[in-house]
């Protein structure tokens, strides 16, 4: 009989600062809403009449999913991509690219249509929206409301590096020298798992850190 294992796979925030406190907590919450947010996007399937299993997992999302594929051995790989540059390439392209280069079985990959890319989408419009806001309010010296902003967008993903790095400035700003340490630390990180250099160049193109 066919059996369908549906995984989702939360990356912490992995940086070695003085605000570890900061960062656990952070990473806590992060994956808490991770997954009922992953839970809520299979509502939209149906799974009646079928063996299924559901699959959390917290780590680097390409190790994970190779580890899973070589435990339970798929026929056929479905795994979500836009296809794109920038932003919406480090969100989930990157991980599928590095994914489809070694996985042993036949795959698929789904385009934007598909449900969870286009909340994906949704996502990217709302955190580079309240980014503008950020940097144009601390532009004009609103540091307060500029830091609101940006933990907005913190809130909705912890990768945006403009986000990190605006976060950093305005804890400098703040004379909240730890702080600013930290964020600049995990946008360095970000950068560092990037294993496409051109991904890095395309962010610096289009945005300001």
């Amino acid at each position: 009989d066919a059996e369908v294992n549906m995984m989702s796979v939360f990356e912490p925030i992995d940086v070695y600062t003085e605000e570890l406190d900061f960062i656990c907590e952070q990473n806590d919450q992060l994956l808490e809403d991770y997954f009922i947010k992953f839970d809520d996007s299979l509502k939209n399937f149906n799974l009646k009449n079928i063996t299924a299993r559901k699959t959390h997992k917290s780590g680097v999302p390409y190790a994970n999913i190779l580890i899973t594929i070589a435990k339970y051995k798929p026929d056929l790989l479905i795994i979500g991509t836009t296809g794109k540059t920038g932003l919406a390439k480090i969100l989930i392209g990157s991980v599928t690219e590095k994914v489809i280069r070694e996985v042993p079985c036949s795959f698929i990959t789904t385009k934007s249509e598909n449900l969870i890319e286009l909340q994906m989408e949704s996502k990217i419009k709302d955190i580079e929206y309240h980014c503008k806001n950020g940097n144009e309010l601390l532009t004009d010296g609103y540091i307060d409301e500029a830091l609101e902003q940006f933990h907005i967008c913190l809130d909705l993903n912890n990768m945006h590096i403009p986000t990190l790095y605006g976060l950093a400035s305005v804890y400098e700003l703040k004379g909240d020298l730890s702080k600013a340490k930290m964020f600049r630390f995990m946008a360095s990180d970000v950068i560092n798992r990037l294993w496409d250099g051109s991904i890095e160049r395309d962010i610096r193109k289009h945005y300001t850190i």
